[in-house]
């Protein structure tokens, strides 16, 4: 088994737990890590969105839900990506 597979089993296994990574499933970036170019779960609240750190999720920071759909920092990201395309 792969180290990726292991991964997604766990998060699945985590998310099928009731534990509090289903709170937040209606972000996919919550409770995850980007640093290293791909969704590594791990287990807390930080925000895959943010590169260059381990931070926590900045709505959930803000007393909100943490929510793709309406996550300013997710917003963000999407503008400057449709900026930067020729």
């Amino acid at each position: 088994m792969s180290e990726k597979t292991r991964t997604n089993e766990t998060a699945l296994a985590t998310l099928q737990s009731g534990s509090e990574a289903l709170a937040h499933a209606g972000c996919r970036f919550y409770g995850m890590n980007g640093m290293l170019g791909e969704l590594v779960s791990t287990g807390g609240n930080q925000c895959a969105l943010v590169i260059t750190s381990h931070s926590p999720s900045q709505m959930e920071m803000h007393g909100q839900v943490p929510n793709e759909a309406t996550c300013p920092l997710r917003a963000t990201l999407a503008a400057l990506l449709t900026l930067s395309r020729p």
